[in-house]
């Protein structure tokens, strides 16, 4: 849960700062591996399915995107 939470909090827009590209986050998050702050294996495993992984991502934040939308237009 961890890796996923760091690799979608720095891919995602903040208010504070803009998304980061996938080559930004994926060195992010093998250089807290070898910092002993992710599980390396799990990492590992990101870093090999990572387009599926972002694919996964931006589906489920378009998919929210339209879902506020949804519900902003219906509370008027």
């Amino acid at each position: 849960m961890a890796v996923a939470d760091v690799f979608t909090a720095i891919t995602e827009d903040r208010p504070y700062r803009k998304w980061m590209s996938g080559k930004e986050a994926l060195k992010i998050i093998e250089d807290m591996a070898k910092n002993n702050s992710l599980d390396k294996s799990i990492v590992d495993l990101a870093v090999t399915y990572f387009r599926h992984l972002d694919d996964v991502r931006l589906d489920a934040q378009l998919k929210a995107g339209e879902e506020y939308v949804a519900v902003k237009q219906f509370m008027g």
